[in-house]
Formats: C-alpha cells, sequence, structure tokens
C-alpha cells in the first residue's frame, strides 16, 4: 500500500536535489495514481520553466557582453574627438567635424542599445532595411576608427563603388566596426586594412582585407561562435570577449546577406559581405 507513496516521495527528492527529470511510475488507478500524475503534470511545467528561465538569463549575459563589446568602436572614437577639441587648435571646419562625429556617434550608441537587446534578447528575426549609401556609410566608419587605428599604426584604404545597399544603417556599420576591431588586434606591430566594395548584378560585395596574423585553417569553422577566440589570451588582454563575430553572422542573417572568410597565417583575413542593393527609396 506504501510502495507508490515512497516512489513518489523519491521523485520530490530528486527534483528537490537538481534531477528536474525525475518522475515517478506509478500505474494504479487509484488516489495515489491520479496524485502521480497531477505531480508529473506539475513537474512538467516547472521544468519548462525553468529552461526558460534559464534560456532568458543567458540570453541576458549575452546581450550585457555584447553591449559591452559594441560600445568600445562610438567610445573610442568620441573620446579621441572630444581629446582633439580640448587639447588642438583647429580650423572652424575641422572642429565641426569633430565635434558633428562625437553627436552622431552618441546617437548610434543609444539607438544600437535597444536594437541589440531586441537581436540579443528578444530574438528578433525581422528588422527594417532602408537604402544606405555606400559613401556616406564608409565615411562615417572613417571618421569612427580613425582615432583607434592611428593609436595602433595603422593605414586605412577605402575604395568603393558608389551605389545603396539595403541595410539597417546602424546595424550593418556595427558590422563593419566589428571586422576592422578585428583587424586592428590581428596586426599588434603596425598595418594596413583594405575595404573595397563592388556591384555585382543586384549584389554589393563589401571586403575588409588586413595583413594582420591570419587565422589558422582549423579555426574558420568555429570563429562565428559566441564566446570563441581564436587566440584567447591576446583576446582578453585587448578586451574581447569572442562576441563579435557571432553578432556579425547574426546580422547579416537579418538583412538576408552573406558573410565569408578568407585567411591564411601570416598573411591576413578577408572577410567578404555580400548585401542586397536597394530598388527603391523603402526597402
Amino acid at each position: 500500500l506504501t510502495y507508490p507513496l515512497k516512489r513518489l516521495s523519491k521523485a520530490v527528492r530528486e527534483i528537490a536535489s537538481g534531477d528536474l527529470s525525475a518522475r515517478p511510475v506509478i500505474q494504479s488507478q487509484d488516489e495515489v495514481g491520479e496524485l502521480a500524475a497531477d505531480f508529473n503534470h506539475m513537474a512538467d511545467r516547472l521544468e519548462t520553466q525553468i529552461h526558460q528561465l534559464n534560456e532568458t538569463m543567458i540570453r541576458q549575459k549575452e546581450f550585457m557582453a555584447s553591449f559591452a563589446h559594441e560600445t568600445k568602436p562610438p567610445l573610442t572614437s568620441i573620446i579621441g574627438y572630444a581629446d582633439m577639441l580640448r587639447s588642438k587648435k583647429m580650423t572652424e571646419e575641422r572642429t565641426y567635424e569633430a565635434a558633428d562625429t562625437i553627436v552622431q556617434e552618441g546617437k548610434r550608441l543609444e539607438a544600437l542599445g535597444s536594437k541589440l537587446m531586441e537581436i540579443v534578447v528578444l530574438g528578433k528575426t525581422e528588422i527594417c532595411l532602408q537604402p544606405v549609401s555606400v559613401n556616406v556609410l564608409m565615411e562615417s566608419v572613417k571618421r569612427t576608427v580613425l582615432p583607434g587605428l592611428n593609436h595602433s599604426h595603422i593605414s586605412l584604404s577605402i575604395q568603393v563603388e558608389e551605389s545603396k545597399i539595403a541595410a539597417d544603417y546602424d546595424l550593418i556599420k556595427t558590422v563593419l566596426l566589428n571586422l576592422m576591431d578585428n583587424s586592428r588586434k590581428a596586426m599588434e606591430g603596425g598595418g594596413k586594412i583594405f575595404i573595397t566594395g563592388v556591384r555585382q548584378k543586384g549584389t554589393y560585395c563589401i571586403c575588409v582585407r588586413d595583413t594582420g596574423t591570419g587565422i589558422p585553417a582549423g579555426e574558420l569553422e568555429r570563429i562565428t561562435e559566441a564566446f570563441y577566440m581564436v587566440d584567447k589570451s591576446r583576446s582578453r588582454a585587448q578586451g574581447g570577449a569572442g562576441l563579435g563575430l557571432a553578432l556579425c553572422e547574426t546580422i547579416m542573417r537579418l538583412h538576408r546577406g552573406k558573410m565569408r572568410i578568407v585567411s591564411e597565417v601570416k598573411i591576413g583575413t578577408s572577410v567578404i559581405l555580400e548585401l542586397k542593393e536597394a530598388e527603391n527609396e523603402t526597402v
């Protein structure tokens, strides 16, 4: 008579100790059997809810890490141009450009927080794509990264064919800044970054190439995994969290585009982005 109750009690203890999969198997049709069925139903709901909470916590941690990672380029730009305004005498035009960059990067940083929240935490799968001028985008990218590149003794060459791509301006700029930041980290003693852009039958291809250390062939398949770092000690020393390329791939997927990576050790790395050209004023 007490055996079914002992099995039920054992399952309760197992769940209390952390084994959420524990279930009592009781075949009887009496009141004890009904109690066991109700318990199993409750345990199923509890296990589902705890898994959902764990997933939410993981996404929140990824968001915090992603946001902390993505604030570095605009903050570096803001600090660099603010320091120029404070310490150098510049022409009125240069002063306006520096102040404008600070304002634009501040606004982008403000918008980026909510967009990353929607993508990382809420799992947003659709974004609003608008026509974005490639020349305007590249000029903005250049102004953002110059302070950091100059400090690292890295030269930047940009040669792009003018067109309009279907994109979210803040997010696609985030992709480019991530790629260039990776290039910077791969060239500790200085080097060169080349950005090219060409039109190809309704598709626009942007290539970011560097003369850095390159990526071993065995690592290429894993570098877009979240928190994966090829050189962990160097990445952490430079403030990396292993989220950049994973976020880039997610953003490119939202753009219905593609990202390809080609690399050779001691030669450098090229990342090719394939985006759709904007056909109309709205996409």
